[in-house]
C-alpha cells in the first residue's frame, strides 16, 4: 500500500518572540513534507525524511528573520523545536530514533 502522508512542520518560537512577528497572523508560517509509506521502510529513506524535515523547519524558522541580537539563536532553537515537534507528530519509531541519535537528544517513545 501506497499511501502518502504529510506533517506541516510549525515553528515554535519563543513567545515575547513570536508574538510580534505574527501579530494579525491567523497561523504561524508552516511547510508540508509529504512522503509515503515506502519512504520510511529503509534506513535511507528515514535518513531522506529526516532531512526534508530539517529542511522545512529550517524554511520556516529563517523566515521569521527577526533582525533583533541573537536571531541566529533564537531561529536555531526554532528549527531544533520544529524538528522534534513534527517527529513525535508522526510517531514513527524509526525516525523518533533516528532522530535521538541525530540530536544527540533523549528520547521518549509511547506506544499504545
Amino acid at each position: 500500500m501506497n499511501t502518502r502522508s504529510s506533517i506541516p512542520v510549525l515553528s515554535i518560537v519563543l513567545l515575547l518572540v513570536a508574538a510580534p512577528l505574527l501579530a494579525g497572523a491567523d497561523e504561524p508560517p508552516q511547510r508540508t513534507v509529504r512522503f509515503s509509506a515506502n519512504d520510511v521502510a529503509t534506513e535511507a529513506g528515514i535518513g531522506a525524511l529526516y532531512g526534508r524535515i530539517q529542511r522545512a523547519s529550517r524554511e520556516v524558522c529563517d523566515s521569521l528573520n527577526t533582525h533583533t541580537p541573537g536571531a541566529r539563536i533564537i531561529a536555531d532553537r526554532c528549527q531544533a523545536e520544529a524538528t522534534a515537534r513534527a517527529i513525535t507528530d508522526l510517531n514513527l519509531p524509526a525516525l523518533t530514533r533516528y532522530h535521538g541519535v541525530r540530536s544527540k537528544q533523549p528520547t521518549l517513545m509511547v506506544r499504545r
